[in-house]
């Protein structure tokens, strides 16, 4: 039998990766716009031709887009997200593609290995028990958890058969991403930028979903919240510490909880020992002294564990070396040292390595910001190329796209024209220095 032919969701999944869109992704293979929207939505097949040309401009060797893997989008029940209603659509969906794309590494890392869980996690539906505290309560019960606050979110989460990977998401709006597939161990994506505190409760809000919903629901968020207080802060245990609250006592409970100041805030309005008024106090106190972003009293970051064993277990036991398991994980190898550190735990990177990880040709990542004299506002060209990779209505959002792409094509130049089409200013992004040359035409 012949090779499967090459996946067209493989394509999307590392064009958003990159955060490219169609246009600057086909400027970059040089390919025609109306192919790549083609080959995205599976209306042709894609040749080997176009398959070397999406390698070279995506930075994933060939295999990669041969993978058949399932792709879970934010409106799927396997995956959840705790973000921010400001998060951009574009960087939501980097995320969402490289999240998808660390799930389906893992499972090929995990292979044949078969993770000993001493715990276990199982589907709840907070429908079938009296509320979302007592699910929390079981789940507490039957990881056997003691007394007072739970140690180690993290060894717990693994010790269940969970996966954690800690992730610089590139933005504090996003939180924290959870999959499951019914084929795969539960997966919880952290953003390894939160204070510990914060990291603590992500992921506690985060199993609240992978237990509670399987399928979405309009009051999911809430109910995960609500499962993330009682499962860190049992409401029997902690009811009598949350009167006669003070910044001082805040801090000492956080202290003991390893939960934010607010947090505590929350649970005590939420169990009635503060009225809504000292609740309002409260936080008006916290902003005044700037803790609403920065509180006093650091909580170390917990580190996950299970797949940096699971490599070191590869490396050492099983005698793979670092390009076998790039090709096990269909990534260059450069991008697999950079991704798989082995001497902490991985973390996933939203910006791609630069040079051979990449495999562009140096002046393939140069781009200029040159005025639009026909439809007025800013384009992102490549030198010598008429068609725009990005156009924007205003000259600081066509420089922060250029930016941008510069960066995920590995660096270059990024040359900035003024409106007469002469160029006064010149942005590196970790790259070669090439020739100054005038402005395309954008006629």
């Amino acid at each position: 039998m012949g090779r499967a032919s090459a996946n067209h969701e493989m394509v999307v999944l590392a064009r958003e990766a990159r955060a490219l869109t169609q246009a600057a992704l086909a400027d970059t293979a040089g390919l025609a716009q109306g192919t790549v929207s083609k080959i995205e939505h599976g209306l042709i097949e894609i040749s080997e031709e176009s398959v070397e040309r999406l390698s070279k401009a995506l930075g994933f060797p060939p295999s990669f887009f041969y993978q058949q893997d399932p792709v879970y989008g934010s409106e799927t029940p396997c995956l959840h997200h705790r973000k921010r209603k400001t998060m951009p659509v574009l960087r939501l969906r980097q995320v969402h593609a490289l999240v998808n794309m660390m799930r389906m590494q893992t499972a090929r890392l995990l292979g044949e290995i078969e993770i000993e869980a001493p715990l276990r996690l199982q589907r709840m539906d907070p429908a079938e028990y009296e509320s979302v505290d007592q699910v929390a309560q079981l789940v507490r019960a039957s990881w056997r958890l003691p007394l007072g606050p739970v140690k180690n979110m993290m060894q717990s989460i693994e010790a269940a058969g969970g996966v954690v990977v800690t992730s610089n998401f590139g933005t504090d709006k996003l939180d924290a991403i959870s999959q499951w597939d019914p084929q795969q161990p539960p997966f919880f994506f952290v953003n390894s930028e939160a204070p510990g505190d914060r990291l603590r409760w992500n992921l506690a809000h985060e199993l609240g979903h992978i237990v509670m919903h399987d399928m979405p629901s309009p009051d999911q968020e809430r109910e995960a919240d609500r499962f993330a207080a009682e499962f860190l802060m049992p409401g029997h245990e902690i009811r009598g510490s949350l009167s006669q609250l003070t910044l001082p006592k805040l801090a000492e409970l956080k202290r003991y909880w390893r939960v934010s100041m607010q947090a505590l805030i929350m649970r005590a309005a939420a169990l009635g020992t503060i009225s809504e008024r000292q609740k309002r106090s409260l936080f008006t106190r916290l902003s005044q002294l700037g803790y609403r972003k920065r509180e006093p009293v650091a909580i170390p970051r917990e580190e996950p564990t299970t797949l940096r064993k699971v490599i070191e277990l590869h490396r050492h036991q099983h005698g793979y070396s670092v390009d076998e398991l790039s090709r096990v994980t269909n990534l260059s190898e450069v991008e697999f040292r950079s991704i798989y550190q082995t001497d902490e735990a991985p973390r996933l990177r939203l910006v791609p390595p630069t040079g051979e990880a990449l495999m562009t040709k140096a002046n393939d990542t140069d781009r200029y910001v040159v005025p639009n004299k026909e439809r007025g506002g800013w384009d992102v060209v490549k030198e010598d190329h008429r068609r725009a990779s990005a156009h924007e209505d205003t000259k600081k959002d066509a420089v922060d796209r250029g930016r941008e792409i510069v960066d995920n094509l590995g660096g270059g130049d990024l040359r900035i024209a003024n409106k007469d089409g002469k160029f006064a200013d010149s942005d590196t992004q970790s790259g070669p220095k090439h020739r100054e040359s005038k402005a395309p035409d954008r006629k």
